[in-house]
């Protein structure tokens, strides 16, 4: 018989065979964040905001009150430190689920901010700046 998993949390996206996916250690953390969807043109389309579930190095869990497709790449303009400017983060939707009551959870594993000219001039007219 398998020996009951250490980890009291539940795995946001478990492999075929059951087994945890993730590779960095994760922290619950619950902040908003402004969400971003891009489009076709490398440049946002949707816009609304999140809070966050938890937090790792490698992505993030949110809660949506928005369905957004498994592959759909976000921008999420994190609050910055101290008061500071919100920095820019980029990540893909892995996982997405429903829960009546509850909303929408997304598993997004993050990615490196696409460097497009057009994004960067979006970022530099919405005051937001790419995480260092």
């Amino acid at each position: 018989m398998p020996e009951p998993a250490q980890n009291p949390e539940p795995s946001a996206a478990p492999t075929p065979r059951g087994q945890e996916k993730r590779k960095h250690a994760r922290h619950t953390v619950e902040i908003v964040v402004d969400v971003y969807e891009l489009g076709e043109g490398g440049v946002p389309v949707r816009h609304w905001s999140c809070t966050t579930s938890d937090l790792s190095r490698g992505g993030i869990g949110l809660s949506s009150d928005r369905m957004v497709h498994i592959g759909r790449v976000l921008l999420l303009a994190m609050p910055g430190a101290a008061g500071g400017p919100k920095k820019v983060m980029c990540g893909i939707v892995r996982s997405a689920s429903y829960e009546a009551g509850h909303g929408h959870t997304l598993g997004v594993e993050f990615t490196a901010v696409p460097d497009s000219r057009p994004l960067k001039s979006w970022r530099r007219d919405n005051g937001l700046a790419e995480a260092a």
